[in-house]
């Protein structure tokens, strides 16, 4: 945990350094969603779900894919000034590096993205008939955590063919795939089963279902957990193969 610890006041050292960059992390949110603003009136005489269908799923696909790609970017970032070898040298883990970087990006994140939202609410007005916000939070922490082991096993091909750009593909394909502005009803049947393989999908469809925002799913709601952990599952075991077998250690050097 020291070595964690460590690492990530480093981190945090580096983004307090680099102050406008941290700065317009928090604000990137709300410039992107700058345009629903403009049209406050307009959206005030639409659906009132619809436009927090739009601006939840946002917010949190952004948080999602900042995680996603934010690993596979500091760590090919440590690789290639040569600090993989000094943690060799320290024999501080792969996996206590990536852990390290990403919690301070993930706070930062996270209080952009909660600023925007509380921002656009009390402009937009939004109100909710029925929540369930204990379980709409567990959803929510459940999909960060499976968005860092996803994120891992990314940055294991980043880090191998020593790519950046893989990140960017592969996120893409996970974001066109997550229904995370409109519902997957509107992509073609063949399209849907692909979205129903997204691990994000679930997470995010059920943080909007448990805020009453979408309460129709497109599977049963325990059927929903029951793939959203068997997902996780998958995908602490695929860290745990990557990581046992010493591969992120390899690629990382």
């Amino acid at each position: 945990m020291r070595d964690i610890f460590t690492i990530s006041k480093l981190r945090f050292k580096l983004l307090n350094m680099n102050f406008l960059d941290t700065l317009s992390i928090q604000v990137r949110a709300i410039v992107t969603i700058l345009p629903y603003l403009l049209f406050i009136d307009f959206f005030k005489t639409s659906n009132d779900i619809n436009m927090i269908f739009i601006v939840v799923s946002f917010l949190i696909t952004l948080y999602l894919g900042n995680n996603i790609i934010m690993i596979s970017m500091y760590m090919l970032d440590e690789k290639k000034i040569g600090r993989s070898n000094y943690y060799k040298i320290m024999d501080i883990s792969t996996i206590k590096v990536m852990i390290g970087n990403i919690i301070p990006w993930m706070i930062v994140s996270l209080v952009g993205i909660i600023f925007t939202y509380v921002i656009v609410s009390l402009l937009l007005g939004f109100t909710y008939t029925e929540v369930n916000i204990p379980l709409a939070i567990m959803a929510f922490i459940v999909v960060s955590i499976q968005s860092i082991l996803l994120g891992n096993i990314i940055c294991y091909f980043v880090l191998k063919k020593n790519n950046i750009r893989i990140v960017f593909y592969v996120f893409s394909l996970l974001l066109f795939f997550s229904g995370y502005l409109y519902p997957i009803t509107v992509l073609p049947i063949y399209f849907r089963f692909i979205a129903f393989l997204n691990p994000l999908y679930y997470g995010l469809d059920l943080i909007r279902y448990y805020l009453s925002i979408n309460p129709v799913t497109q599977i049963n709601v325990e059927i929903e957990w029951i793939i959203f952990i068997i997902s996780m599952i998958v995908l602490i075991s695929l860290n745990c193969v990557l990581i046992l077998s010493k591969r992120f250690e390899k690629n990382f050097i």
